[in-house]
């Protein structure tokens, strides 16, 4: 790929250099706007990309487009996203899915959301498909997870969409055993 990003860190107070890095792939390119929130810039490239399949895009971990809007807590570019997928035209079962990938260790964005108490991002997965039930490697739901964000109104969103406190892990333990052992009770 012929991209470059030109990145300015200051190196001290009053100098600054510049590092240019060239991506190997339009999807390197965007994994690397998305995690850095560059969303003028990632905006500008699929308009003039307008054929790139973001569904097929993912880093090494797995981590596709959506996931990392929602671990980053970034509700503008999951818009972002969304809005480019409809444009695609790409059905409904195919964005579910999307919404429903997992990373390495089995997170699903709506996962991250939860964790990070994002209401904004639950609810526009949830209206895109996301899956409650979905659990990770380790057994734990979104209600687990938001009990380990220490995040009260994720929690009780769930509990109002159906999900049980009482639900277990795979090594046995509630949304409550997790939030009393990260010291949130």
């Amino acid at each position: 790929m012929s991209e470059q990003d030109s990145i300015s860190s200051e190196s001290s107070p009053t100098r600054s250099s510049t590092v240019s890095r060239v991506f190997e792939s339009p999807e390197e390119y965007l994994i690397h706007l998305a995690y850095t929130n560059r969303l003028t810039r990632l905006q500008e490239y699929l308009k003039k990309n307008p054929e790139l399949d973001l569904l097929k895009m993912k880093d090494p971990r797995f981590y596709t487009l959506i996931h990392i809007g929602a671990l980053n807590n970034q509700p503008k570019l999951c818009e972002i996203l969304f809005t480019y997928i409809k444009a695609q035209n790409v059905s409904e079962a195919k964005i579910r899915s999307w919404v429903n990938s997992k990373t390495d260790e089995g997170f699903t964005p709506i996962h991250f959301a939860s964790f990070k108490g994002n209401m904004e991002i639950v609810k526009l997965l949830e209206s895109h498909g996301a899956d409650f039930a979905i659990k990770n490697n380790q057994g734990l739901s979104v209600i687990h997870i938001a009990a380990q964000g220490d995040q009260p109104v994720s929690l009780a969103y769930f509990r109002e969409k159906g999900l049980s406190i009482l639900e277990r892990d795979d090594k046995g333990s509630t949304p409550l055993h997790w939030a009393a052992f990260l010291g949130f009770v």
